[in-house]
């Protein structure tokens, strides 16, 4: 914001020698003279002088060669260009904060998924179990059942890893800076 409003004092600045300059000035001045001294003066002398100035100047420097206009139009295309590098900055900020948002969603949809997938293994593995005390499967099947449902207890642990990464990262939970931006706007 600082850069926004030294461009616009810029831009004032360089238009100010577009126009006339002028100039008021005004002074007082008061003076006693000493009576005595070696020449007599007058008895109806005045001591006392008072003098009072008022000086009113104007000047224009023509602009032939367009010096001080395309100083004003640079200092202008300055202002514009900070304001669009601000516009720039404002719409990366919430670009990122929007990719971080939707990839805590993501990984949030993750999670729930391989939760549901290891519920589903935990059946599975359960209804292997039986199958296997009533002696319809071997060894083998249920060794294959328990380490499938076995490799799918650390999958939820990795998804929750990832996503406490993007809420140190996205500076907190975005999901609660989303919840405040449209409250506001209600």
């Amino acid at each position: 914001m600082a850069r926004v409003d030294l461009a616009r004092s810029n831009v004032l600045l360089a238009q100010s020698h577009l126009y006339p300059s002028l100039n008021l000035g005004a002074d007082a001045s008061r003076n006693r003279m000493t009576l005595v001294g070696s020449q007599p003066l007058p008895a109806d002398f005045n001591p006392t002088n008072s003098d009072y100035r008022v000086g009113l100047r104007a000047s224009y420097e023509l602009d032939l060669w367009g010096r001080y206009r395309h100083g004003a139009n640079a200092a202008r295309s300055e202002l514009l260009a900070t304001e669009y590098a601000r516009a720039t900055v404002r719409t990366a900020v919430a670009a990122e904060s929007a990719r971080a948002y939707f990839g805590l969603l993501a990984a949030d949809a993750e999670l729930a998924l391989l939760r549901d997938t290891l519920k589903s293994r935990e059946q599975t593995l359960a209804l292997q179990n039986d199958l296997y005390q009533a002696g319809i499967i071997g060894d083998y099947d249920l060794q294959r059942a328990q380490a499938g449902t076995r490799r799918r207890h650390g999958q939820p642990r990795g998804c929750r890893t990832r996503g406490r990464y993007l809420r140190i990262g996205a500076g907190g939970d975005p999901r609660a800076f989303a919840a405040r931006s449209i409250r506001r706007q209600d």
